[in-house]
């Protein structure tokens, strides 16, 4: 793992073997950073965020982390990913997009909770799709 000299990193974060962390770039308390991944100079990945091991975070346009969220009250990541695109994570779920709306129907359809996760697709696809 890389993790420049001014990059501020939680002790309880996980960070894996050989990913890249920026200068300036905090990366909060029980966030997990993914093995291959790179985050950038002065990004900012929250408290509990579960970053991807193909994440590319070079700016805090590049991730969105929402909490809480759930039932479990949880953090949902999005960030951007190599070759593009992006991908959302939250607790044992990692995917894209889609299959984050279809997993949200199928456990919560319209209740609270799945009227949150909505709104939280809206958001993440708000900043995400171009």
């Amino acid at each position: 793992m890389s993790i420049h000299e001014t990059a501020i990193v939680h002790p309880t974060a996980s960070i894996g073997a050989r990913a890249s962390i920026g200068a300036g770039a905090i990366i909060g308390a029980w966030a997990s950073i993914g093995a291959r991944a790179s985050i950038g100079a002065g990004a900012i990945i929250g408290a509990w965020a579960s970053i991807g091991t193909r994440a590319r975070i070079s700016t805090n346009a590049d991730v969105l982390c929402i909490a809480p969220i759930g039932r479990s009250g949880g953090c949902l990541s999005a960030y951007r990913i190599e070759g593009g695109g992006y991908e959302c994570s939250r607790g044992c779920f990692r995917g894209d997009i889609a299959a984050l709306a279809a997993e949200v129907q199928a456990i919560h359809g319209n209740d609270q909770n799945g009227r949150e996760y909505q709104a939280a697709i809206a958001l993440i696809r708000a900043r995400f799709d171009q």
